[in-house]
């Protein structure tokens, strides 16, 4: 039997669950029962039933009932905003302890109102007593904006997927070297900014997926990419040393050298065959470093279970949610798993961690992206499982893009959970990442107002949108962000709600502009001026390079994969060409484009980034594979094995970047007019 509307609108909207929304052409579309429920039934709520939805409603109206503060309020440092606070008329004073262990009674007022105002920046906890009872409440006392960058310089950077860089010894893919390399010359060149896609640890053997935006956790690096010459234990392991010498080995690494694309399986199973001789030559043998290995285990407590998780994955072959249950609750023992295997990723992640630092040190800020979601067979669904809805996935609604909708396949936060929690895991997860870089991209930034599940079983069209507590999350990131001193930009991409981009202006979230997404079919007002707290680029790591998007060459690739029907593609290459006129005559009216120039994608790109640099906008990123007009893309979304995602390579070696006079003189001039916007 359905239940009635009206009692599954009242118990989804208790739980956060919207059940319409706007579509990207502003038609409203309503969510199906059936999802309805089934997003209940993920979020632990019994719906299935007219008699289920209904006990469901009254109870967690009697439980809110009971409930005599909430378990987290904000206090913005303000002294233009409230600072109050209200807890049950009548309660005792309360007691307020301070994040550095001090202590403080509060007296509440006869209507039941706590004043906060001077409290310092920090996570306190307040303690109140109504009737048999203590409840407690986290107390997120927050500035109002996140930390900026110095202000009065216009700054500029380059964009480049790590595992694509590769030099005349590297091992088949970019390493944590080649982005210091890279890294350093940028330096050189008066670069402000290396942007890279996100290094976390990634399944690459069984199972294997090596998206960047897939990781295992959100607390560990990516060992694929070490640069094993510079552990300092391969100078003294005689093993290790003749392995790497050894012609077959030297045989494996020349091929894929030679290959334009990285094979992660392979390629991290020639890695792994010196690593693992390194990690065991490190535990046999008395060393020098044992002290500092030990010291960096006391600060990173949750490694040992990482790595014990990690071996257990390798042993069994497959994602815990599938493990025999005493292992899926997280009982883990030294049987269960090969020892050496979980020493091995310690001391990877150690190993690891050296590297990441050294990147940190280079001269150019460290550009890095927090990943929306994590695998839904990794450590942190598996460790956090309380604050992760396993069966339902993040993902978008139908759009004229992707006219099915899709679906990420990760397991998003429980948006009720994490409050639950005091936010920890959201606060571990930003510290870790505010510890190693000075911009973080917050990826689908929308996802702290509201996020599209989709249920188990369903097609990426039935999903709904959950909210989640955006005021709550922002006073963390504002929060964490001032204290690491790093400035954050929010993916505002596609179709966004007004309320997202107010929020980000308000707390100071820089916001990104792409000209393939801004571009119009009027001449005159083509591009709209990038706002100076936005990062501006030409495209991103989702979309064709500048060379592909101006030759339409995505239009056909969207048909074969069934996104695009022949009547679409054939109105987008309309729209497209359109698109390209309005855009070169825009150019030329500004003078970025002479006249006497045909518009061919290399004079485009230059005029582009030309536009960009004389910009007011905060930072200039250029994709370094524009300036030899690449076309193959790094990542089709909307697809998986279908397309080599997250393996194409350079064109070119970091040698021949650093040579060529056409980069040079390209960085030359976005450098130039960035200096002429600053002043």
């Amino acid at each position: 039997m359905n239940p009635p509307a009206d009692a599954l609108e009242s118990l989804a909207r208790f739980h956060g669950i919207r059940t319409s929304y706007v579509d990207a052409s502003g038609v409203t579309q309503r969510v199906s029962c059936e999802a309805v429920r089934a997003i209940l039934e993920a979020l632990g709520v019994r719906a299935d039933s007219d008699r289920t939805v209904r006990t469901a409603l009254r109870d967690a109206e009697e439980a809110r009932g009971k409930e005599a503060v909430e378990p987290v309020y904000v206090v913005w440092g303000s002294r233009s905003h409230s600072s109050m606070v209200r807890v049950p008329a009548g309660v005792k004073p309360c007691r307020l302890r301070l994040e550095d262990g001090s202590g403080q009674q509060l007296e509440v007022s006869c209507d039941g109102e706590i004043d906060l105002q001077g409290l310092p920046f920090g996570y306190h906890q307040l303690e109140v007593d109504a009737g048999n009872r203590t409840y407690s409440s986290l107390v997120i006392c927050a500035p109002w904006r996140a930390y900026a960058l110095p202000a009065g310089k216009r700054r500029w950077g380059i964009f480049v997927p790590p595992y694509a860089l590769h030099c005349g010894n590297s091992w088949g893919a970019g390493d944590f070297a080649d982005c210091r390399n890279l890294a350093d010359w940028l330096g050189t060149m008066g670069a402000d900014v290396l942007a890279l896609l996100p290094m976390m640890a990634a399944f690459l053997d069984r199972p294997c997926d090596p998206s960047p935006y897939s990781p295992i956790s959100r607390f560990f690096w990516n060992e694929f990419y070490l640069h094993v010459p510079a552990i300092a234990e391969f100078s003294h392991c005689a093993r290790a040393r003749k392995l790497v010498e050894s012609p077959g080995f030297q045989r494996k690494v020349n091929d894929f050298r030679g290959q334009p694309l990285v094979d992660y399986q392979k390629q991290m199973r020639l890695k792994r065959s010196v690593l693992e001789r390194l990690s065991e030559f490190f535990f046999s043998t008395a060393s020098s470093r044992r002290d500092q290995f030990e010291r960096f285990l006391k600060t990173r407590p949750e490694l040992r279970q990482y790595a014990a998780f990690r071996a257990v994955t390798e042993r069994l072959h497959q994602g815990w949610r599938k493990w025999p249950e005493r292992l899926r609750q997280g009982d883990l023992r030294p049987g269960d798993y090969d020892v050496r295997s979980e020493q091995y990723h310690m001391f990877v992640q150690w190993c690891a961690q050296q590297q990441i630092d050294s990147l940190r040190c280079a001269s150019t800020i460290l550009y890095l992206d927090m990943p929306l979601g994590v695998h839904a067979d990794g450590f942190d669904t598996w460790r956090e499982h309380e604050v992760f809805v396993t069966d339902v996935s993040g993902g978008a609604p139908p759009d004229p893009f992707f006219t099915k909708g899709q679906d990420w396949g990760f397991a998003p936060l429980h948006p009720q959970a994490l409050r639950r929690s005091r936010y920890r895991y959201y606060i571990d997860m930003l510290r870790f990442a505010m510890r190693h870089t000075g911009l973080l991209r917050l990826d689908h930034v929308m996802g702290l107002h509201r996020l599209y599940w989709v249920p188990k079983g369903f097609p990426a069209s039935e999903g709904a949108y959950v909210s989640y507590p955006a005021e709550e999350l922002y006073a963390i990131l504002c929060l964490e962000s001032q204290r690491h001193k790093t400035a954050l930009v929010g993916e505002n991409l596609g179709t966004v709600p007004p309320e997202v981009n107010q929020a980000m202006a308000r707390h100071r979230l820089s916001q990104m502009y792409v000209v393939q997404y801004e571009q119009q079919p009027y001449s005159k007002k083509c591009l709209r001026p990038p706002p100076k707290d936005s990062v501006a680029s030409l495209n991103t790591h989702d979309m064709p390079p500048f060379s592909a998007h101006w030759k339409g060459l995505d239009v056909p690739d969207r048909v074969s994969l069934g996104l695009l029907t022949q009547e679409q593609a054939a109105a987008e290459k309309r729209r497209r060409q359109k698109n390209h006129q309005a855009l070169a005559e825009f150019l030329r009216r500004r003078g970025f484009l002479k006249r006497s120039l045909k518009t061919s994608p290399q004079a485009t790109i230059r005029s582009c980034l030309r536009f960009l640099s004389r910009s007011q906008a905060e930072l200039v990123l250029v994709n370094l594979e524009d300036l030899w007009q690449e076309v193959r893309p790094q990542n089709t979304p909307g697809t998986c094995r279908e397309r080599p995602n997250w393996r194409c390579k350079t064109r070119l070696s970091i040698e021949q970047v650093l040579a060529s006079e056409q980069c040079r003189a390209a960085l030359a001039e976005v450098k130039r007019l960035r200096r002429r916007a600053s002043t």
